[in-house]
């Protein structure tokens, strides 16, 4: 036991490092390619200029008006040094109860009625985001992601039992069938299939719910000789997928049918961060989110990212800036 709480420690160790200064994360930012760098590691990367490239991917970077500082926070990232950095200091009874818990902080804003849930600071009871990559790399202890989960229904979320939760882990790193590079949004179908959007390999794949590949499809872009990185999918009332997603110089929303054949695409406006994607069934829209669009400026949101719709009509966007979920009754 003690051969494999040291592996673990181990594993847990080298996923927390960063690759600049090969320590672990120190005020842990995440950038839009979801790797993770110490801030000021990221400071003297960049410079004073207001983009770089990744120094792991060499995706190219816009920095904020803030500049590094303003890149999203990793707090699982933090949280999790944190606690590695406790059990490395500590034994014996002393090394028990190293988190920190804080309880959920809800807020209620009369004149838009929307309800608020989370806050910067992270713990129990605290949200993270879903559909658009989790900005998190570390792996997460089964114990500790078993106390609350969730699962999505096409553009619906419903919760599960914590006493009955087992969890059916798909894919590793790779390029392979059934392999993901930075998956970033995910729906499932009526039928039970899994739709996961594999961004930097750009493609769609399926999966059934114990976790068989099925089949994979490029996200190609009609009349254009290229792909889109996918930033998340999501299911219409017909059993469509719409697919968010960018090529280095373009964003567009793509409709493929479930075996992966075009069906339609638009252009959307340039969008700095991740985008999602939701369709409203009843009104026959699609929803996606952007930094500068109508949410941000009626509703006071930094940067919203994954969008769902709740079966009676309300609307609900992570806030990956203010650490936040949203729910709004209408939009």
């Amino acid at each position: 036991m003690a051969t494999a709480s040291s592996s673990l420690g181990t594993q847990f160790h080298e996923e927390l490092t960063c690759s600049i200064c090969l320590e672990l994360f120190t005020r842990p930012k995440v950038l839009p390619c979801q790797h993770t760098f110490c801030q000021d590691c990221l400071q003297d990367h960049a410079g004073r200029g207001g983009a770089f490239q990744c120094p792991n991917c060499r995706q190219q970077v816009r920095l904020p008006p803030q500049g590094v500082t303003g890149l999203p926070d990793n707090l699982m990232a933090a949280n999790m040094c944190e606690i590695l950095q406790q059990q490395t200091s500590l034994s014996g009874p002393a090394a028990r109860g190293t988190g920190h818990h804080h309880g959920n902080h809800r807020e209620r804003e009369q004149h838009s009625q929307r309800v608020r849930f989370g806050g910067k600071r992270s713990g129990t009871g605290q949200f993270g985001r879903h559909s658009a990559p989790a900005p998190a790399p570390a792996p997460i202890p089964a114990e500790r992601a078993a106390r609350g989960r969730g699962h999505r229904h096409g553009n619906q979320w419903q919760g599960e039992p914590q006493s009955q939760y087992h969890r059916t882990t798909i894919g590793k790193s790779g390029f392979g069938p059934g392999q993901f590079y930075s998956p970033s949004g995910v729906t499932v179908s009526e039928e039970g299939e899994i739709f996961v959007a594999d961004r930097d390999n750009q493609r769609i794949q399926v999966f059934t719910l114990q976790g068989t590949f099925v089949r994979q499809f490029p996200t190609v872009v009609p009349r254009r000789e290229e792909k889109i990185k996918p930033e998340d999918v999501a299911l219409d009332g017909k059993g469509n997928l719409w697919v968010v997603g960018r090529t280095e110089f373009a964003q567009f929303a793509v409709q493929y049918n479930k075996q992966g054949r075009v069906l339609r695409k638009f252009d959307l406006q340039e969008s700095e961060w991740y985008r999602g994607v939701a369709v409203d069934t009843r009104r026959n829209h699609i929803l996606i989110t952007q930094i500068t669009g109508h949410l941000l400026n009626l509703h006071d949101m930094g940067w919203p990212c994954a969008v769902a719709m709740a079966p009676q009509g309300q609307l609900v966007v992570t806030d990956i800036e203010n650490h936040t979920v949203s729910i709004f009754p209408t939009y």
